[in-house]
């Protein structure tokens, strides 16, 4: 096979970058919330992709570059997670008690959140990106369907689906119970059953 010179290689994978940006552009937004995140990984997409292809012969730059797209916005939404679950860590090391507070409901809150975030983590990678960003980022049910491209209906199963495996996980724990005021309330087992 012919060795192509390296710079017609290079104005190659350019051009179909820049022809397809927008496209991966759009593709990111089903993954990543913050435009710096889609510019970040944008820019690390093609880095990767010229790296890769001094070393190998690529067949199909187009697909080749929504691979490591891919791929990169899964990473970085597992570094998010991580971060989460670290900032949740601090947070529990860095609370001041209120001398007035009750340390024991303060403890028990503080274990409910260690393990909520843990249940958090078992849930499927889809249940459980659908369920941070509505109960971590806020978004509701239709922008979430539009940024992952699925139906508002199956952003409320995998919210129900994650929800019940999140309590089920708790009870596990023999985290049962939900404070309200002064009042502890029972977790309620829902009455379907939610398979994966």
């Amino acid at each position: 096979m012919k060795k192509q010179d390296p710079k017609v290689i290079k104005s190659r994978l350019l051009s179909i970058f820049l022809e397809i940006e927008a496209d991966l552009r759009r593709y990111l937004k089903r993954f990543l919330v913050s435009n710096q995140d889609i510019e970040d990984v944008i820019q690390d997409a093609f880095i990767r992709a010229h790296k890769a292809e001094q070393c190998q012969t690529i067949q199909s730059h187009k697909s080749f570059l929504f691979k490591i797209t891919k791929n990169l916005a899964l990473t970085e939404i597992s570094r998010k997670s991580n971060q989460l679950v670290s900032y949740v860590e601090d947070l529990d090391s860095l609370t001041v008690i209120d001398s007035n507070a009750d340390v024991e409901h303060h403890a028990y809150r503080q274990q409910q959140l260690s393990v909520y975030v843990e249940a958090i983590d078992t849930l499927p990678r889809q249940c459980q990106r659908v369920f941070v960003m509505c109960k971590v980022y806020g978004f509701s049910h239709k922008e979430i369907s539009k940024r992952l491209n699925i139906s508002i209906s199956t952003v409320e199963k995998h919210l129900v689906k994650g929800l019940h495996r999140c309590r089920l996980f708790m009870k596990t724990r023999n985290i049962n119970q939900e404070y309200y005021g002064d009042k502890a309330v029972e977790y309620q087992p829902l009455s379907k059953s939610y398979n994966e």
